[in-house]
Formats: structure tokens, sequence, C-alpha cells
């Protein structure tokens, strides 16, 4: 049945004329995510157009301007209301989501694409997530110009990880956060597409894509990521930020958790939350752009590959297909998970001691790296079997494990190695701001800028092993600025670290020790590195 508002009469829908505000209801809808219930109706904007369109339900009763913003013309409206009461008791209740991928449902698991299985329920999203084309086009289009190199096998296992990265989530430390970066035209943007494609439109050049862009503000990216545990999201193009540091930023996607807020009453709001896989791009480290703590070298796992694609003839006939088929993949892989979660949780534990075998860095820190390491080579073996793609295992392990060393080489998992290069390394590159300690001359001036002085000193025994010869004095304020300049934001911590190792040299009860400098005893942070590391120049 249907309404003629501006009239107060009934039409049938069989009708092939309609008036113009005329409203039908066509679905009562429960949304499995918050539990709201809304009104899918088909309103006409003239005898032969009409829209459909899905409002809450207190709008539709209460006929509020949204309703008439819609094009519908109510004239009585307890005729309306009568109706729409009517016609809701003949209707059974259809499902909807917000969110996309792994979710709970009146105790049940299930997983949300633009349906869901095993529950049937639309999406009602805004993101491009509807299946396009078919599996067998793009399976075709990326055997034909994606598996003939182990680093585009590793694009598509990326994106396929966001479904593992969800089902996994009580296991993990938040999101997998995979950056990768080298330099321009060498296929990152193909790689990402390609990732993407798994699970929903990859093209940039497309309205709510999967394909973000780092210009995006950081609310946008937030939005994008929220409610989401199972379909990869690329940030693309890291030099287009600008964001000076990206810490908190990075910090708050691996950890699959926005910061909390208060609204305008100073009420909580809900936070959002989210466990998948996002994957950067950008010609230069985003770890560079961030504070040198080690709790994001766990979190972030940075590639760098010379070559991606083979060629560019062959990235735009890559990108070509996968515009055209996709959304097919992740799905079946999530229908595979669902399947078999015991073997699956089995095969995960195996992977991590795997991995860590591998590595040759030993660190607790790792460890906890291990986890989000092996929900990349799971999801290559399993999507092996699923998709029937020949998946080169060992090579895209390979290049996990070479891309940890690396990253260990450049920002060593462990803090204090971290720092304690750092320190050295200052002293290599500005040596004009350290300066030779005179035992005789207490009067000694020394240039006004210096950071430190470095004083010889007899052997000091550090731990078993190791001697010092060696004291590296520094001015507090200039201590605290160099560690601040090299991103490490607390203090605190990093003297700690150099206390742990015996480095650091103290009065009792003080981070600090007094020492002689210009005829004046002042408090400074001294520091012991054993002749390993630095022997005495003077």
């Amino acid at each position: 049945m249907s309404i003629i508002a501006q009239k107060g009469i009934s039409k049938t829908k069989e009708s092939s004329n309609h008036f113009n505000g005329e409203v039908n209801l066509l679905k009562k809808c429960v949304d499995i995510d918050t539990g709201i219930c809304s009104l899918l109706l088909q309103i006409w904007l003239s005898s032969e157009k009409h829209t459909e369109k899905l409002l809450m339900r207190s709008d539709v009763y209460k006929a509020t301007d949204l309703l008439y913003n819609c094009g519908a013309v109510i004239g009585d409206t307890k005729i309306f209301t009568a109706y729409i009461s009517n016609a809701e008791k003949q209707l059974d209740i259809s499902y909807t989501h917000n969110g996309i991928g792994w979710s709970e449902y009146e105790g049940n698991r299930l997983f949300k694409y633009s349906n869901a299985f095993p529950l049937n329920s639309e999406y009602v999203g805004t993101l491009d997530i509807k299946q396009e084309g078919s599996f067998e086009g793009w399976k075709d289009t990326v055997e034909k110009y994606a598996m003939s190199q182990t680093a585009l096998q590793l694009g598509i296992v990326l994106g396929l990880s966001a479904v593992t990265t969800g089902f996994l989530k009580d296991e993990l430390d938040g999101t997998l956060l995979v950056h990768l970066y080298g330099a321009s035209s060498k296929g990152k943007t193909t790689f990402a597409m390609l990732a993407v494609s798994t699970a929903g439109n990859p093209s940039q050049n497309s309205k709510n894509t999967l394909m973000c862009d780092w210009s995006d503000t950081p609310n946008y990216k937030i939005s994008v990521l929220a409610n989401n545990n199972g379909f990869p999201i690329v940030f693309d193009e890291l030099s287009k930020t600008n964001q000076k540091n990206l810490s908190d930023f990075c910090y708050n996607v691996a950890n699959g958790r926005d910061k909390g807020r208060l609204n305008s009453n100073a009420e909580r709001k809900d936070v959002f939350t989210w466990s998948t896989t996002v994957i950067s791009t950008g010609e230069s480290s985003i770890l560079a752009q961030c504070n040198n703590n080690s709790g994001l070298l766990v979190r972030v796992l940075e590639i760098a590959l010379d070559s991606i694609t083979e060629s560019a003839h062959t990235a735009e006939k890559l990108k070509s297909g996968i515009i055209k088929n996709y959304g097919f993949a992740n799905v079946m892989v999530a229908q595979y998970l669902f399947q078999n979660e015991t073997l699956i949780k089995d095969k995960f534990f195996e992977w991590r001691k795997k991995i860590e075998r591998d590595i040759e860095i030993k660190s607790s820190l790792v460890k906890r790296l291990s986890k989000k390491l092996a929900v990349i080579m799971l999801t290559a073996e399993i999507s092996r079997t699923v998709l029937g793609l020949d998946f080169d295992i060992e090579g895209i392990e390979k290049i996990i494990i070479d891309s940890v060393n690396k990253q260990n080489e450049r920002n060593p998992f462990d803090m204090g190695e971290n720092l304690i290069q750092f320190l050295l390394e200052d002293i290599v590159i500005h040596p004009e701001n350290y300066q030779e300690y005179s035992l005789d001359d207490y009067t000694k001036s020394y240039a006004h800028n210096i950071t430190a002085v470095i004083k010889a000193i007899h052997k000091k025994r550090i731990d078993e092993t190791n001697v010092a010869q060696t004291e590296v004095i520094y001015i507090p304020r200039k201590f605290e600025e160099l560690l601040l300049k090299g991103g490490f934001t607390d203090i605190n911590l990093c003297l700690n670290e150099l206390k742990k190792r015996n480095y650091l040299v103290t009065d009792k009860d003080h981070n600090k020790i007094k020492r002689t400098i210009e005829g004046k005893k002042i408090r400074t942070y001294c520091v012991r590195f054993p002749t390993s590391l630095i022997t005495p120049t003077f």
C-alpha cells in the first residue's frame, strides 16, 4: 500500500501513474551494528521518477524536515503515520550494517561485506566495497601481470591479510600497519591498488574508494578505519601530508583505536575501533617522521623495494584489469576462515614460532612483531589454497624478514641500542660540539654552544667484559635538546636505558653528577661508553 500524502487518500502500488510526493514503505530495517531501526521509503519525485531513501524510523513517524527534503509531500500526518504503522506490520525485518569485516550479532560471528554471512544483511555505509566484474576476471589479470613478481604477490597477500587480522584480533596487538617506501615510479601505487582490489574499488579516481590519500585530514582517515575489521585501507604518498610528526597518528592506527573524546555536553563519545591492515606508501621512511621510541618499531613494518612491477606496460595492464574486476578474494578467504577456526589458530602459532627462529634479532620486541608477521605468512599459505594462486611462500617470507633486519639496522628495536647509536653518531657528525676536557686547567674556557666535553679517565669497569676510558660530560640543557632532536621524547626513559647498562654516572639518588667545568661545579649528565664503542683520542 502507499499513501498520497497531499490528498490524504490511499492508492495501490500497482498503478502505473504516481503523484508527486507519494510515499511507499518498502522495507523495515534493523542495523546489526547499532540495533537502530530504519525504514526504506520509495518517494515519487514526479509521475515517472522516484528515489529510495533509508531514514530513521523516528524521522518518518514525526514527519521531520528530512522527510520533506527527500521529496515527500505530507498532508494529513495522522493518515500518513497510520499507513506507515499498518505497512510495517506486513513486512518482515531486513538487516543492514555500516561496519565492515568481522563482527558478532546475537552471540554469533559473521563477516560483513556488501552483504554478510551467515546472516543476510545489506551494507549501507559509504565505502565502495561492492563487487565488480568477476573473480575469474581478477584472477586472470593477476596471473598474467602480477604473479611473476614476488613483490606484487606480497601486495595481494597484504590486502588479504586484513581479513586474517580481523579474524585473529584477540590474538594480536592491534592493526597491521605496513609502510612501503622507495624512489618514485617504482610501482608503489600499483602495489597498493592490487592489495585493495582483493576487497573493493582500487581506483584512485572513484568516490569512497579504499585508496585514501595522505593529504586527507587525520579525522577523515580515522573515519575510513572506524568499525573496519577486515578490509585493507591505503594511505598513498606520504609526502602529501602536512603533519610534521606522525607518532600519535601511527600509534592510533596501529593500536586500532581512536582517541577518546567528549561531546559538547562533556559526555564521553563512542570510541572508534578497527582491526585490519593499513598500507602506507611514500618515497621516504614513515618512522623518520615519528618519535624515536621503540613502541612504534613493533607496530610499523617498513618495506623498501627497489623494483616492484616488471615494466610500465605490465603495470598499466594490471591496473586496468583490477579496476574492472575487484572485491571477491577477501570474501572467499573469510569464508575459509569461518569454516576452519581451530586449524587457523594452530597454523598462526606455528608461523609465529618459525618467524622467531628465522629472524636474526633476538629481542622481546621482535616477539611482539612476530605476531603480525605471522598473520602475513598465514594469509599467504591459506590464500594459495583458497584462491588457487601459486604464491612464493619462501620468497614472501624473505622479503618481510629482510625488511625487519634492515629496519633494525636503521632503528634498533632495542631502544637503548638505538639511543647509544644516536649519541655516538652525533659525536662523529658534529665534532665541533664536543671539546677536550683538561684535567690540569680547571679554568679552561669552552665554546659557548658546546653539547659536551670529553674526558679521558683511568679504566673504569662497566661490567664483566667491558671497561671505559672516556667520559662524555653533557651540559644538561644541551643533552635534553639533543635527545628531543633525535626523537627521544621521554628523557627519563633514556636515562634508565643508560643506567641499565651501567653507562650513566650519577650522584646518589640523582640522575646527574657534579663535574667541574670552567672552574665551577655543576650537575651534568655523565656517560661512560665502553672502549669497544669509543676510545680516548686526547
